[in-house]
């Protein structure tokens, strides 16, 4: 048992020594770090592509032809015994293509699909990653609570012991006063196991590199609230 208190409480401190981390820092790592936001605006960026080469439809294409006859003496053509250039230009303007318009009109109201996909993929990324930081935060002040009735405990045994030894108490009273005891240590290193699966599944969905040092105490999510237009988007 004491071997694998220390090993959890060695985990917890090594898994904690590295950066703070505030409520405000998890919403800009949830916007650039969550995998379904990348691939959202690598979708618009794609629209946008789409839109601009359908808009280059709509400008003059100038074209360059050109030809190049060799003479050569080993084999008998029709041409004369000259080498012969040809090269001409030509420009390309289309005056009206309804296609072109009702592609690139459909190609904008994808643009704007895809955005408001892009706010509603960002909400819910932001949703989860703020709900694992709120646990997070709950496990802390489990951890905390669990902390402190050990102490509580340690110090009953203590005091248990010496009465046991004196003869104050019963052997029973004092067996009891153990297993409460070993009951709170239990109670502690299963919290701190929470804390740390809570932990590891925040590094994860947000993809970070290093463990965070949350700082922060309990309190109540601040979830962005989306704008009436992007709720009609």
């Amino acid at each position: 048992m004491k071997l694998i208190w220390l090993i959890f409480s060695l985990t917890l401190i090594i898994s904690l020594q590295s950066y703070s981390l505030t409520q405000q820092d998890v919403i800009k790592l949830a916007k650039k770090q969550a995998t379904d936001v990348k691939l959202s605006i690598q979708d618009i960026k794609q629209v946008e592509a789409k839109i601009r080469q359908v808009k280059g439809e709509l400008f003059p294409h100038i074209g360059l032809n050109a030809m190049f006859n060799r003479y050569d003496p080993n084999y008998i053509t029709n041409f004369s015994l000259k080498n012969k250039y040809n090269a001409s230009v030509y420009l390309n303007q289309k005056i009206f293509d309804k296609s072109i318009f009702e592609s690139l009109k459909i190609a904008r109201k994808n643009y704007l699909l895809k955005k408001a996909i892009l706010k509603k993929v960002e909400q819910e990324v932001i949703y989860t990653a703020l709900q694992i930081y709120q646990d997070i935060l709950e496990k802390k002040e489990e951890l905390k609570l669990k902390e402190d009735t050990l102490k509580y405990w340690q110090k009953n045994l203590i005091l248990t012991q010496e009465k046991y030894k004196t003869g104050l108490i019963s052997k029973y009273d004092y067996i009891r006063t153990k297993a409460q005891y070993e009951t709170a240590r239990a109670e502690v290193i299963n919290a701190k196991t929470n804390l740390e699966n809570s932990i590891y599944q925040f590094v994860y969905f947000l993809k970070l590199k290093k463990t965070p040092l949350i700082k922060e105490r309990l309190k109540l999510l601040n979830i962005p609230i989306p704008k009436p237009e992007n709720l009609k988007n």
